[in-house]
């Protein structure tokens, strides 16, 4: 029970495997992804469950208050994948993890290197906006077309952010053009010299 529990508060590993699954998503699905994630923490705020407070580092909202919050974002996450809904789970899965990082120095990092990942999706967020809109039945915030630009404060992404490792299709082909540029040369060698 103590091991789940630590595991629980600690989120090292979850946040790490989240970060590394943004790191190989594509520029338009982060800004799914971000869209979603905007649409979640509007309706949140509306319901009074997410004050901006609660993300912001600074620590604006009283513990028992942030607490409550985290464990709000915790169970809608269970909730949309118990409904087979991994988007919206996601985007849940965004606040979650920023208020951990906020909450937490150790993750800080982490968290500013996740909205690192995530604003890549920025440019792509307004068409996924206005795609959520043609397709959802339900009323959507009118300020969503404003708000997904928000990053929590303190957790903005690193100006001198290390650029994230080759995926293993880059390898790939970073391997096959060195393997062509020695057969080149090789066979130059050969020529002049066999």
């Amino acid at each position: 029970m103590l091991r789940w529990l630590k595991r629980r508060i600690d989120g090292t590993p979850d946040l790490e495997r989240f970060v590394t699954l943004l790191r190989g998503m594509s520029a338009p699905d982060l800004g799914t992804l971000v869209a979603v994630a905007t649409v979640v923490r509007l309706n949140m705020r509306d319901a009074g469950h997410l004050p901006d407070a609660a993300l912001d580092i600074a620590g604006g909202l009283p513990p028992e208050k942030q607490l409550a919050a985290q464990l709000k974002l915790s169970n809608l996450v269970r909730q949309f994948q118990k409904l087979g809904q991994p988007s919206d789970a996601a985007g849940a899965m965004v606040w979650s993890h920023s208020m951990r990082a906020g909450a937490t120095p150790e993750l800080r990092l982490l968290g500013r290197q996740m909205w690192g990942e995530l604003s890549r999706g920025f440019g792509h967020a307004s068409e996924a906006i206005e795609d959520i809109v043609a397709v959802s039945p339900n009323r959507l915030p009118p300020e969503l077309s404003r708000e997904y630009r928000f990053i929590p404060p303190g957790l903005e992404p690193m100006a001198d952010a290390p650029k994230p490792s080759p995926t293993s299709g880059e390898l790939a082909a970073i391997t096959a053009a060195a393997v062509a540029d020695v057969k080149a040369k090789w066979i130059q060698f050969d020529s002049q010299f066999g």
